[in-house]
């Protein structure tokens, strides 16, 4: 059985694992007449379960999805702890 170290985290929809989320940034342009272009500021962003399309709310994603970091899942640490004690 192979043992994982990290485990995203679940959807609150259809409670499966998000190994793939869908995420929108929305932009808002501004133009700038003294440069002549646009500039843009993040003003909003959503992320999507390919699964179940649910909104998933910034609790688990609070940086967006390119920002989250898993923790350690409890099977890969407790495998840890095991070989610890063995050595």
């Amino acid at each position: 059985m192979a043992s994982w170290k990290f485990k995203p985290p679940k959807c609150p929809g259809c409670k499966r694992s998000l190994f793939a989320v869908w995420e929108n940034e929305y932009l808002t342009y501004s133009f700038d007449r003294k440069t002549g272009r646009y500039s843009g500021d993040l003003t909003d962003m959503e992320i999507l379960c390919p699964y179940c399309q649910y909104h998933i709310t910034r609790e688990p994603f609070p940086e967006g999805a390119c920002n989250y970091q898993a923790k350690v899942s409890d099977a890969s640490e407790q495998n840890n702890l095991s070989r610890a004690r063995t050595n």
